[in-house]
């Protein structure tokens, strides 16, 4: 993890970003996000849409 972390970090430091590591944590959230949507509608969970998902 550490050897990713120092590649990441030394493509957004060519790339111009400084705030890598926010957008980092940004992605993190918005798959958790996904996530969490699938599995409510795989489980049917939301009542309003049921299973959405398979």
């Amino acid at each position: 993890m550490d050897q990713i972390r120092q590649w990441l970090d030394a493509e957004a430091e060519t790339a111009g970003r400084a705030d890598v590591r926010l957008l980092r944590v940004l992605k993190i959230g918005e798959r958790y996000g996904e996530v969490a949507e699938a599995l409510h509608g795989a489980l049917g969970a939301n009542p309003r849409k049921g299973c959405s998902h398979t």
